[in-house]
């Protein structure tokens, strides 16, 4: 049984190579942390690494057909409403009614934790416009709350162009800073951290296990990839073209 499970695990990987051309073509043995390989001796070293990662509720498979090279984990959030429901199928409905093949993330975290599979890991995702050939996307369900929840936060007018939209955003200077509001049916809306401790292990769990497949992968939001208007090497709040994921992803592994 042994032999015929790593028989098959070495044929996926060189139809892998073969699909993805992520091979180096020369039989030599590839780095596993970045490409697909395609000899025993590499898929034994990759399955002793994926033994001692956490266990989640995803597909090892998923993985296994990591045949990119990634350079980033891109951190994404639905930007929707914390107490409003937004499932994965509706995620994949509005990714495909905007004239996506599928949903553009590799990974959808739910408010209670659950890690939806989305694209393969393999695949190129479309999720981060002009940074997608090497990065996977994780988005988590929220992003926004009320306005009128947030201490500290003005009490905001909605433009009356808006009062009646279903969804619509503006932006509005608070404190001296550039902040995106989102108006919902008439409510608005500004960015939140909304994960739940069942989102925050998951995601983190998750990105654990991904970094030590891609080492060399940073972390990353969604805004960090905002145009440096100035030209300083810097992204900072004012550059942003969208506050996603509302928190800094790049602390994300120092959750507690």
């Amino acid at each position: 049984m042994k032999k015929a499970f790593w028989m098959l695990m070495l044929l996926a990987s060189a139809m892998t190579c073969m699909v993805l051309s992520a091979c180096d073509g020369k039989g030599t043995k590839a780095d596993i942390v970045d490409e697909a390989c395609s000899d025993t001796e590499c898929a034994h070293e990759w399955k002793a690494k994926v033994d001692t990662l956490p266990k989640l509720n995803i597909r090892d498979e998923h993985l296994m057909q990591g045949a990119r090279s990634i350079n980033a984990i891109v951190i994404h959030c639905s930007a929707s409403a914390e107490e409003t429901s937004m499932p994965v199928d509706s995620v994949r409905k509005d990714h495909k009614g905007r004239g996506f093949r599928d949903i553009g993330y590799h990974f959808y975290i739910t408010r209670d934790g659950q890690i939806h599979n989305g694209r393969w890991v393999a695949e190129q995702g479309a999720h981060v416009f002009g940074h997608n050939k090497h990065t996977i996307g994780i988005c988590y369900e929220g992003g926004l709350r009320k306005a009128s929840k947030i201490k500290g936060a003005p009490k905001l007018e909605v433009p009356k162009s808006m009062k009646h939209s279903k969804y619509a955003i503006y932006k509005e200077e608070i404190d001296g800073k550039p902040v995106m509001v989102t108006v919902i049916k008439g409510v608005p809306y500004l960015p939140a951290d909304t994960r739940t401790f069942a989102q925050k292990k998951a995601m983190k769990e998750l990105v654990q296990r991904l970094m030590m497949i891609y080492p060399k992968a940073k972390i990353r939001g969604h805004r960090d990839y905002s145009p440096d208007a100035n030209g300083d090497g810097r992204i900072t709040q004012d550059e942003w073209i969208k506050a996603c994921p509302s928190f800094d992803a790049k602390g994300l592994l120092d959750d507690k």
